[in-house]
């Protein structure tokens, strides 16, 4: 595979010879690559200085003089690139060029779509910014996380796959090209690299006021595009990449880890002495919630339809005591005299005449006095709204593949009428999922109190109930 290493150049002639032989020097031998510096005209004729080091270090050279502007350049890089991969960066060595091979590997051999140098990640941070950037740099962050999980939106420093760039969708406004990508482009998997920003040696720097106002523009125009633009519908079959569930948990705390860490907390407390238990898990996806109960039950079953979650399931987590097994959920299930019986936002994916079948196989592997335990969202609290916007900023459509929807009367009437006693319900998340720019303590308290001070309105039921 080939690497282009894309380069924005405006008046950086006393930068460019330094960036592209160190750049060289770290590809040399490792990749077949070129380096491309897209110069918007530079008065201090950048672009000669560039075109001189085309046969030392393989640098081509685009001089532009139209249309300029960073995020301009960098696409027009990306269009010309012959890489398979492209890599940009800035040419004040902001960037250090150490790095860019891990960058490159990140995608090329990790199998991501776009990795990013990050300043956000444990071990990355800044080389003596002053306090008043800092708080500028904070608030733009802030601004662009409800629309993406990525913590360093403001890098400039990514590679990423060319066949995922969607060209005629990218249209940036300003510097923030990284930002456009990944909200237009959606590539699904991200990772994150820590590095540190240095401050520049040698030229100027181009942030001006002209900059924030162009960023808040654009931020509106990627707000609105996430908001109401429509997206093709998948089928209510769609099979999610096998462990995606899992690698959601196991990374940072985005919205959907503290939804699903809680979530899991909450099914765990109403499991009292899991150790002599007998536990299923219905639609139980990549076996993360069993996997989290560790060995403390005296045997746990997983069954899901998707034969992706199985496979991941099995390598990562099967053992002795914890089997997983492909199956149809509203058909008699393999597996009788159960203590316990998880279905965990399984049921609102399953059409009404379905999820009776599937309530009525759960009661017959059910022992007497046995216990099933059901979250499902709340079609009445803030739940509609909040699944509205997160179908827009997601790949996969919740909003079609909830078609079974639930409040809690309607969900404890159809146990009530499958021969189940309701022993504890109630509602939780209404507003400590979507604080992520709180500290994580700050978030678990306010989940905590939330529930006790609006009840009712969680985004989320449970329901335990016993079967007679």
């Amino acid at each position: 595979m080939q690497v282009t290493v894309i380069i924005p150049t405006f008046n950086e002639s006393e930068n460019i010879q330094i960036i592209t032989k160190e750049v060289h020097s770290f590809l040399e031998g490792r990749y077949d690559h070129e380096i491309l510096v897209v110069d918007d005209d530079s008065p201090d004729k950048t672009w000669k200085v560039a075109g001189a080091l085309d046969k030392k270090y393989k640098v081509k050279v685009i001089r532009r003089r139209e249309d300029k502007g960073l995020s301009q350049s960098v696409l027009e890089g990306m269009k010309e690139a012959k890489g398979d991969i492209c890599l940009v960066m800035d040419a004040d060595l902001s960037h250090p060029p150490a790095l860019v091979p891990k960058i490159i590997d990140a995608v090329l051999k990790g199998g991501n779509d776009i990795a990013i140098g990050s300043r956000l990640v444990k071990g990355g941070g800044v080389e003596d910014w002053p306090w008043y950037r800092r708080l500028v740099s904070f608030g733009a962050r802030i601004l662009a996380r409800p629309i993406t999980p990525v913590r360093d939106t403001m890098s400039g420093f990514f590679a990423i796959r060319k066949d995922k760039i969607i060209f005629n969708q990218i249209q940036p406004i300003g510097y923030k090209i990284l930002l456009e990508t990944l909200i237009k482009c959606k590539p699904v998997r991200a990772k994150e690299i820590p590095f540190t920003f240095r401050n520049r040696e040698f030229g100027e720097s181009k942030l001006g006021f002209s900059i924030y106002i162009d960023y808040l523009l654009h931020l509106a125009r990627l707000y609105r595009h996430v908001i109401f633009s429509s997206k093709p519908k998948h089928a209510q079959n769609h099979f999610l990449d096998e462990g995606h569930y899992d690698r959601a948990i196991k990374g940072k705390w985005t919205i959907q880890k503290f939804w699903h860490m809680t979530k899991f907390k909450k099914v765990r407390s109403l499991i009292e002495n899991p150790s002599s238990k007998k536990i299923m898990e219905l639609g139980c996806g990549p076996g993360t919630f069993l996997s989290m109960l560790k060995p403390n039950y005296t045997s746990a079953t997983g069954i899901d339809n998707d034969p992706n979650q199985m496979a991941y399931a099995k390598k990562h987590y099967a053992t002795q005591k914890l089997t997983f097994k492909m199956g149809d959920i509203t058909k008699p299930l393999p597996i009788e005299n159960q203590d316990i019986i998880i279905i965990s936002e399984v049921i609102e994916h399953i059409p009404l005449k379905e999820s009776e079948k599937m309530l009525k196989q759960a009661k017959a592997s059910l022992k007497k006095g046995g216990s099933i335990i059901l979250t499902t969202p709340n079609y009445r609290s803030f739940w509609p709204i909040i699944e509205f916007v997160w179908n827009k900023m997601n790949p996969v459509n919740y909003e079609e593949l909830h078609v079974n929807k639930y409040n809690m009367k309607k969900l404890t009437s159809q146990l009530k009428k499958h021969g189940f006693k309701i022993d504890r319900k109630g509602t939780f998340l209404i507003a400590s999922p979507f604080l992520f720019f709180l500290p994580l303590q700050w978030r678990t308290r306010i989940q905590k109190s939330e529930s006790a001070v609006l009840p009712g309105l969680g985004s989320l039921l449970y329901v335990k109930a016993i079967r007679k």
